[in-house]
C-alpha cells in the first residue's frame, strides 16, 4: 500500500477536508486509487466509503464533495475500469471482480462492523449491492444513488466493444452524438450530458471495451436476497440514460429500503444527497 504526500486544504473550499491519495495493492493483479478525505473540523458522523459509476471522474460530483467532506470522513473508491488503476495484462473488469476488490479495500481500511456508510453510484451502486454479501463489515446503511440491476446494452455496442478500442479518437464523436441524441434527457437533464462527455473524453479505450463487454450479461434481479443492510436508493425520474424502473424495482422488492425520487442528475449530484444521508442518520 503507497500512500502519496497529503493535498493541502483547497483554497477555493471545494473540499473543506485534507486530502490523501492511496494505492492500495489488493494482491490479485490490480491495484486501485483511493482518495481519502478528513473535514477540517471533527465529525459526528460514520465515515462513508463512496464508489462512482462507470468509468465516473471526481469532477462530475464537485457540488457534491464539498458537502460531503465537510461532514463526513470520505473514502473515494476508483473501480477497476478507471484509468487510475493498474491491471495486470488479462484482467477481467465484471461486476464481480469489482465487487471483490471492493470488500479487499474495505478490509484494508479497517472500518468496523455498522460503523460506516456506502454510497454508490450508478455502476457503482451494482457493485455496492454485489459487494453486500461477503462484505467483510456491514454498513450502517447502503445508500444507492441511480442503480442498475443489469446492463442491457445494444447489440451493436457489443460488437463495437470487440474493435472500437484503437479506433476510439475517430469512433468517441459519433458515441458523443448518439448520447446526446438518443440517449439523454437534454432539455430536463443536461447535467447527465455533461458527465458523460467528461467519462468518455477520459475513459481508456481498451478497459472501456473490456468492461462493456464484461458487465453486459450481468443481473442481480434474481439474488437480491443477498443485501440484509438497510438501502436508501436514490432516483432521477427525468433521467433517460439510466433505467429508471430499476431504481424503483429495487424499492419495492427490499423491504428495508426507503425510496427518494430527486428526478434529476444535478439533484442527485449535489448538496442535496448529504441532507437526506444526514437526515436518515437521525
Amino acid at each position: 500500500m503507497l500512500k502519496s504526500v497529503p493535498n493541502k486544504p483547497d483554497t477555493q473550499n471545494l473540499h473543506p477536508a485534507s486530502q490523501i491519495k492511496t494505492l492500495y495493492n489488493l494482491d490479485n493483479g490490480v491495484s486501485l486509487q483511493v482518495s481519502s478525505f478528513t473535514p477540517l473540523n471533527p465529525s459526528r458522523f460514520p465515515p462513508v466509503i463512496m464508489v462512482p459509476g462507470l468509468f465516473s471522474l471526481m469532477e462530475n460530483f464537485r457540488n457534491l464533495l464539498p458537502a460531503l467532506t465537510r461532514d463526513f470522513k470520505v473514502h473515494y473508491v476508483e473501480t477497476r475500469e478507471k484509468s487510475s488503476s493498474i491491471c495486470e495484462e488479462g484482467s477481467i473488469y465484471s461486476i464481480e471482480n469489482m465487487a471483490s476488490d471492493l470488500n479487499k479495500v474495505i478490509k484494508q481500511l479497517g472500518v468496523a462492523d455498522q460503523e460506516f456508510l456506502l454510497l454508490g453510484y450508478s455502476m457503482g451502486a451494482t457493485v455496492v449491492m454485489e459487494a453486500l454479501a461477503s462484505m467483510p463489515a456491514q454498513p450502517v446503511v447502503a445508500v444507492l444513488v441511480g442503480p442498475s440491476a443489469d446492463f442491457d446494452f445494444p447489440a451493436w455496442s457489443l460488437q463495437l466493444a470487440r474493435f472500437a478500442a484503437p479506433y476510439y479518437r475517430f469512433i468517441k464523436p459519433l458515441l458523443k452524438g448518439y448520447i446526446r441524441y438518443f440517449l439523454v434527457n437534454h432539455k430536463e437533464d443536461p447535467e447527465m450530458h455533461d458527465i458523460q462527455t467528461r467519462v468518455l473524453d477520459s475513459a481508456d479505450p481498451y478497459k472501456l471495451c473490456s468492461t462493456v463487454r464484461a458487465i453486459s450479461n450481468y443481473s442481480l434481479i434474481d439474488r437480491l436476497g443477498i443485501i440484509n443492510c438497510p438501502l436508501l436508493i436514490i432516483g432521477a425520474s427525468k433521467d433517460t440514460f439510466h433505467n429508471h424502473n430499476d431504481a424503483l424495482r429495487l424499492s419495492a422488492v427490499i423491504a428495508h429500503s426507503k425510496y427518494i425520487d430527486l428526478e434529476t442528475n444535478h439533484r442527485n449530484h449535489s448538496s442535496e444527497v448529504v441532507d437526506i444521508m444526514k437526515e436518515f442518520l437521525r
